[in-house]
């Protein structure tokens, strides 16, 4: 099912049961999994693969050179996962540098107008909603979540499970488990943990350890040592406490009224 002004590399692999809409470009060295439905207008650049089941719609534009002046044309990729969304007027793309990935995992939706820069790591079951632009070298963790109208700055890592609220300006790391408001870490984000089975147990945990961490007037060494000798040993605080000690750019500071 491909429309008839669709243009198609001759060096392209497509897989089967593929609908591609009228107008849509899709240059050389792009490889689309079976049962992929492409909108009109849409863009792929070279040197994409598009995993299964993945829906793309009118005016996108997937896998184009990035937006950095080092670029110089070198052989770098772009991947898409199973059965991901990307919206109308999304924009994607590929590594800066010779073999270098910006990588989308499978299940994800990106909504209207979002931007993932060159570089890019991004998880399974991550929703991103409407105009959230992501800088280059940035990382989402698993079901990380984000709200409409966000700006997240280069080489940031966002936390799994994460809910960052509307309008925030993303400087600095977003810790796993939190809700993120103006910015800043507000809470644990209970519901978003509810929503994916997390045991009432580990929950409690990490509401001690959140606010251990970020509400408290301990030293950041202090509350992290406090946190592991209370509840170190639950998966989930365990990963809490990792993230923070590896983290490159620093974290979000908690929430002041």
């Amino acid at each position: 099912m491909i429309h008839e002004t669709a243009v198609i590399g001759p060096r392209v692999t497509v897989g089967r049961d593929v609908h591609i809409g009228p107008y849509t470009v899709i240059d050389d060295d792009v490889t689309i999994g079976d049962g992929c439905r492409i909108g009109p207008r849409v863009h792929i650049n070279g040197w994409t693969t598009i995993g299964t089941n993945v829906r793309i719609h009118a005016n996108a534009v997937v896998g184009d050179a990035p937006q950095d002046y080092h670029y110089a044309g070198e052989e770098s990729y772009c991947r898409i996962g199973d059965d991901t969304i990307i919206r109308e007027y999304v924009t994607i793309h590929r590594g800066e540098g010779e073999g270098m990935i910006t990588s989308i995992g499978s299940h994800c939706m990106l909504m209207a107008f979002v931007h993932v820069g060159h570089n890019v790591t991004m998880g399974n079951n991550c929703t991103l909603a409407n105009h959230v632009g992501l800088a280059g070298h940035v990382t989402l963790e698993d079901h990380a979540n984000m709200s409409v109208y966000i700006g997240v700055h280069q080489f940031a890592t966002v936390g799994t499970l994460s809910m960052t609220g509307p309008y925030s300006r993303v400087t600095h790391d977003v810790p796993p488990y939190c809700l993120i408001v103006d910015g800043t870490v507000f809470s644990l984000n209970v519901i978003g943990l509810k929503r994916a089975g997390i045991a009432r147990q580990a929950r409690k945990a990490l509401r001690r350890a959140v606010h251990d961490i970020f509400f408290s007037n301990l030293l950041r060494k202090d509350a992290l040592a406090k946190v592991e000798k209370e509840s170190g040993e639950i998966p989930e605080v365990a990963h809490l406490l990792s993230f923070i000690r590896k983290s490159r750019r620093g974290l979000l500071h908690g929430y002041r009224d």
